[in-house]
């Protein structure tokens, strides 16, 4: 279970370093499917890659530490985030604009929830600050708010793996 854990720390962090190393990060992690086609036709689907990975290798943790009760928001969350990937072209087709906005309202929203409902509260807290430092030194508020909540996630479903 860590192993899916920190394979998706590594993903996000790949991401980011990517787009830096590329010369600048995107406004928001929807936005690289955007710059990620600049930079060549069709390389934008690994946005989509990216979102499918991040919710497969979660939601067999995630399920495996929920409450049953609360356990259907893992696939809620999850399934946000699949439909938010697969709906990437976002700025064009109406279709695409309200099924991925829909999406990510879903999945962070079920996130929210989920950490809440599971008494992370201050996990929520850390990572919003945590999302405020590096908008203050990088701007790209979407970005850093989307990334809070992917690792307020992580970091809750971790700390229920290890320590409770």
């Amino acid at each position: 279970m860590t192993t899916l854990i920190i394979a998706q720390v590594i993903l996000i962090t790949a991401l980011l370093v990517y787009k830096k190393y590329m010369g600048e990060l995107p406004i928001s992690i929807s936005d690289s499917y955007y710059d990620l086609n600049k930079k060549k036709k069709g390389l934008g689907h690994m946005f989509t890659f990216f979102c499918w990975l991040m919710a497969f290798l979660i939601v067999p943790v995630w399920l495996g530490v929920s409450k049953e009760s609360i356990e259907f928001l893992a696939f809620l969350s999850c399934g946000g985030m699949l439909f938010a990937g697969t709906a990437a072209e976002f700025k064009g087709d109406r279709l695409d604009n309200r099924v991925h906005f829909t999406g990510a309202l879903i999945g962070a929203g079920g996130s929210v929830i989920w950490l809440l409902l599971s008494g992370f509260w201050y996990v929520i807290v850390a990572m919003l600050i945590s999302g405020l430092f590096m908008i203050k030194k990088y701007g790209n508020r979407i970005l850093w708010l989307e990334v809070a909540a992917i690792e307020a996630v992580i970091i809750g479903v971790f700390i229920t793996i290890n320590y409770l």
